[in-house]
């Protein structure tokens, strides 16, 4: 039997040097970094495999390598019937953990000069006490029935501590349904750090919640003037002394959104950071791009799903971000963190204040996309949609980045008058973005091996 290179497979020039390449498969995600010689390159070697040539001593354990990471597949395999099998069994089948965010209001106590919630912010929706009960006897039905074995809990909102009360009682109540079933138990909370005082911090303790996530946007001058309380006035101080009296109970992810421009107020809020005595409280510092909504679109405007793919010069900036934060002895991100988003995953659920179940935490207050409801095993007619839903078509069978993508963001098919299941090709996107995000990868030590001397 033949071999042939799998459509799957990535192959990218290092930044560092014109001799390594990067070679990434995007539905195992295997990743290595192999030198080449303009004597033996890596395309000229897989093509020598290709054409069924007798290797040579130090190339046949190179093609047992490859063939196990799966650069490398038989003659007749059918790699889209592998991709489609992975996604029912992997993606869609997987019971043994779930995720669920839970939204306990829609309010804000700030008004941040980028937000993309605006309208439905001021809608000011709470969870309310039955709801709060009935979300978490929601979720152990469905612990039960799917046989989980590890539950993870997000709060967001809004601002999710404006009715911390609700992340008590669910929190409380899971908490303790896990450890009596033997289930690992995990809740965090998505805040803007102004209301996390030491009361707080100490009842979402008791909850079970173990972390939390806090934006900062760069020091003290920068980040008041663009995230503001809804009464006036900048929050870095009130955020900071929270942060301080929060580190011995909580783990803390900071993160931050950056405008263009210069990233000087950055570098001197990672150096307050990293000089912090509760520095080892930080599990991770991560920044990213203000996303500029897409005019016109209400719709566009209360989720950053809808604002498309990152520009290059967004993902060049990102990564010199991550290069700083790492400069600064800060822990940060090191896996490009590449697949299909939370909508076309069965254990990824959010569930709304109004206790309204959607497919993603994304489309909270859009209500073409709840599937069901905490009240109802019955799910909507989207809901049941949803369960055949394939967003790829003819095209992109044999496409390398299809399970990184699976069909693309759902929202931007909506948006544009398409149908929901309807393509939406980010090809372009991945071609620039995987190949920086692999060198990336690689310089934080996550790439599985460096095969230097394949060839050697």
């Amino acid at each position: 039997m033949g071999s042939k290179r799998s459509c799957f497979t990535v192959l990218a020039s290092a930044q560092d040097s014109e001799d390594r390449v990067h070679i990434y498969h995007t539905l195992r995600d295997h990743h290595i970094v192999v030198d080449q010689s303009p004597q033996q390159t890596i395309d000229s070697f897989l093509e020598k495999v290709e054409r069924g040539c007798e290797l040579s001593g130090d190339e046949v354990p190179a093609a047992e390598t490859f063939r196990e990471m799966g650069i490398l597949v038989d003659a007749d395999a059918d790699e889209h019937k592998d991709f489609e099998r992975w996604y029912d069994t992997v993606l869609r089948g997987d019971n043994d953990s779930m995720v669920v965010h839970i939204t306990t209001t829609m309010a804000c106590n700030m008004r941040c000069c980028y937000c993309l919630e605006k309208d439905l912010l001021d809608q000011s929706k709470f969870m309310d006490h039955g709801t709060a009960l009935g979300s978490a006897a929601w979720i152990k039905r469905e612990v039960a029935s799917r046989g989980v074995r590890k539950l993870s809990l997000v709060f967001f909102g809004g601002e999710p501590l404006m009715n911390a009360r609700a992340i008590e009682e669910i929190g409380a109540d899971l908490n303790e349904y896990c450890a009596g079933y033997g289930i690992a138990f995990k809740a965090g909370a998505i805040t803007n750090g102004t209301l996390l005082t030491p009361e707080i911090t100490n009842a979402l303790a008791k909850a079970g919640v173990t972390w939390v996530k806090v934006t900062l946007d760069g020091d003290k001058s920068l980040h008041d003037k663009m995230r503001v309380l809804a009464k006036g006035g900048g929050t870095f101080d009130l955020i900071w002394q929270n942060l301080e009296s929060a580190a011995d109970r909580l783990r803390l992810f900071i993160g931050g959104n950056f405008p263009e421009g210069d990233l000087g107020a950055f570098d001197s809020l990672l150096e307050r950071l990293a000089g912090v005595p509760w520095r080892e409280s930080i599990a991770e510092v991560t920044f990213k791009p203000i996303m500029k909504p897409k005019k016109g679109n209400a719709i566009a405007m209360n989720t950053d799903c809808g604002h498309g793919a990152f520009t290059q010069g967004q993902v060049h900036r990102m990564l010199e971000m991550r290069r700083r934060i790492r400069a600064a002895g800060l822990p940060s991100i090191s896996d490009p963190n590449l697949g299909p988003c939370d909508f076309y995953r069965n254990n990824v659920l959010t569930i709304g204040a109004g206790g309204e179940i959607y497919p993603c935490s994304g489309f909270v207050g859009i209500s073409d996309f709840v599937i069901g409801s905490i009240r109802s095993s019955e799910p909507t007619a989207f809901g049941d949609r949803l369960r055949t839903l394939r967003a790829w078509c003819d095209e992109c069978k044999g496409c390398t980045y299809l399970p990184v993508c699976a069909g693309g963001c759902r929202l931007p098919a909506y948006l544009e008058g398409k149908d929901v299941s309807a393509t939406v090709c980010d090809r372009e996107f991945y071609e620039r973005m995987i190949p920086m995000m692999l060198s990336a990868r690689h310089e934080g030590g996550a790439a599985e091996s460096d095969q230097s001397g394949i060839f050697a």
